[in-house]
């Protein structure tokens, strides 16, 4: 099925390069203008700024889509608006910070006041799931689902590893991923079963401890470059994504449906309802997840083939949300 919405003149606007925010441009034939700087924060959003109002004015956009994060892009642009006289959807995801809500920190109370301007100031607010699109509407927002679009990714090329059985924790080292629990899990299994732990483990708050907790039957792969990473995920039994996060889709597991992969996921609601078949779900302690680890073998082909399924009714429920969106972006 081709993905092209006939609209006027649009951009997609982005503050840092996302996956999601590649195809999505391209679905909703977008330009997709991806600005960068390296600086620190006060500098990089200050130069960011106005290579954003720099691009406004040189497109004259009518339509411009915004990833969020950035928080500040998002804001920025909603105050342009009245200047500009463009339209906006914000393609918000999962990032609400609900955990912060009642945070006494300056930093998330400036967030929170920011994230319901923009709800209020965006004609779309594009997120993952019923319970975010019932919170944005009660803000004043305009809420669409739309799940990220499973990645197309070439079943090709494989790299030899070093287990019997291979899995990948897909991991950023943020508070929600049981980093230390995975390496306590691994000394628990089996020898020949091989953990790959991917991510910049440089930036982890406990380096230190984890390199030198770090088992025999345990790889810190550190960043790796996109080819690198799918040959990874391409080449591994299990993919490993976890997170303790309500209201949270992870990009992993799309990974790992996309590769028709069997999962270990974390336990919460929104996982299990939409990752619903193909996985087991971990409560994330050392214990549970060594017991998951080491039984996903037995029942790997029958995961393998509930992971086949749950693609096709992913790719279906996407497209029905995409119809609805693309209905709604055409009456603005």
């Amino acid at each position: 099925m081709k993905l092209v919405v006939i609209m006027k003149d649009k951009i997609w606007v982005t503050w840092e390069d996302h996956r999601r925010s590649r195809e999505l441009a391209k679905a909703f034939s977008a330009d997709y203008v991806c600005l960068t700087h390296p600086g620190r924060r006060p500098v990089r959003y200050t130069i960011l700024t106005f290579k954003t109002i720099f691009t406004l004015l040189k497109r004259k956009p009518e339509i411009v889509f915004c990833q969020n994060p950035s928080i500040i892009l998002n804001s920025l642009l909603c105050f342009l608006k009245p200047f500009f006289k463009y339209k906006i959807i914000s393609d918000r995801h999962s990032n609400f910070k609900f955990h912060t809500l009642n945070s006494k920190n300056s930093v998330w109370k400036i967030f929170h006041l920011l994230s319901e301007y923009t709800l209020r100031k965006s004609e779309i607010t594009i997120i993952t799931n019923e319970y975010l699109k019932n919170y944005v509407n009660t803000q004043g927002g305009n809420a669409y689902i739309l799940p990220d679009k499973l990645p197309s990714f070439e079943r090709g090329q494989k790299i030899k590893l070093q287990g019997n059985l291979n899995y990948v924790f897909v991991c950023t080292y943020s508070e929600d991923e049981p980093v230390m629990d995975i390496l306590d899990a691994a000394r628990k299994v089996d020898s020949h079963k091989h953990i790959y732990i991917t991510g910049n483990y440089k930036k982890y708050s406990n380096r230190l401890e984890l390199e030198r907790k770090k088992p025999d039957n345990v790889t810190l792969t550190g960043f790796l470059a996109e080819d690198d990473y799918q040959k990874l995920i391409n080449s591994a039994d299990v993919l490993i994504v976890i997170t303790d996060q309500e209201y949270t889709l992870t990009c992993g597991a799309y990974e790992a449906v996309s590769l028709e992969k069997p999962m270990i996921l974390g336990k919460t609601t929104t996982i299990k309802n939409y990752f619903s078949q193909g996985a087991l779900y971990t409560d994330s302690s050392a214990s549970d997840l060594a017991e998951k680890i080491n039984s996903i073998g037995n029942n790997y082909l029958f995961l393998e083939n509930q992971v086949k399924s749950l693609k096709l009714i992913l790719n279906k429920n996407w497209f029905v949300n995409f119809n609805e969106l693309e209905k709604a972006i055409k009456s603005l």
